[in-house]
């Protein structure tokens, strides 16, 4: 169960056997890329279970800095555009991934 593709050595087209593509349909996100599960040793697509965001880049933490910053400094609209910028297009981000063979959870940063 742990063998990603049935194909030849020949470079024909790779399918995933239907147990690892059964579990992977029940999550709406997955890696774009093959991952290794250090667990069971399976490696290729692995689902998302949720992503993570550092406390600073949360909603309540943007609000209020723009809030506070907008009372007080005048610059808070900016600070706030920043920090959602930040949010979106920034590397801050952790995603948990589920391995689909042996469904161990782990964080990948």
């Amino acid at each position: 169960m742990q063998e990603e593709t049935d194909a030849p050595q020949g470079g024909g087209v790779q399918t995933i056997a239907q147990p690892i593509l059964d579990k992977l349909n029940q999550f709406d996100v997955h890696t774009r890329r093959k991952e290794t599960c250090l667990e069971c040793g399976y490696v290729g697509i692995m689902g998302i279970e949720e992503e993570l965001h550092p406390w600073w880049l949360s909603w309540w933490c943007i609000a209020l800095i723009t809030i506070v910053g907008a009372i007080f400094m005048g610059a808070g609209l900016v600070i706030g555009g920043i920090l959602i910028g930040l949010r979106y297009f920034g590397e801050f981000d952790t995603r948990v991934l589920v391995c689909p063979s042996c469904e161990e959870a782990y964080e990948q940063d």
